[in-house]
C-alpha cells in the first residue's frame, strides 16, 4: 500500500493513497466498527481515548492501527499464513 503525507494543522501523519486499492482498507474499517461494538476490549479501549479528548474520527483510526499491529503479530506468527499457502 502507498502511503503520502496527511498534514492537519500542526498535525502529520500517514495515511494511505487514496488511488491505492480500498478493500483493504474497507475490511479493516468494519471489523473496527464491529468490535467497537461488540468487543469489551476493544470498546473499552475506543472509550479511553473518548476519554483522552480525541474526536470520534481519531479514536477509530488509532484502533484501526492497534487492530493492525495485531493482525500483523499474528501473520508473523504464522509461517503458512505469512507465505501465503492455503
Amino acid at each position: 500500500m502507498l502511503r503520502e503525507r496527511a498534514a492537519r494543522r500542526l498535525l502529520q501523519r500517514h495515511r494511505l493513497n487514496r488511488g491505492d486499492d480500498r478493500q483493504p482498507d474497507r475490511a479493516l474499517h468494519v471489523v473496527a466498527l464491529s468490535r467497537i461494538g461488540d468487543h469489551e476490549e476493544t470498546r473499552a479501549y475506543y472509550q479511553r481515548l473518548l476519554d483522552r479528548g480525541k474526536s470520534k474520527r481519531e479514536a477509530i483510526r488509532c484502533s484501526k492501527r492497534a487492530l493492525v499491529r495485531r493482525f500483523y503479530r499474528i501473520l508473523v506468527a504464522t509461517p503458512r499464513l505469512a507465505a501465503g499457502a492455503p
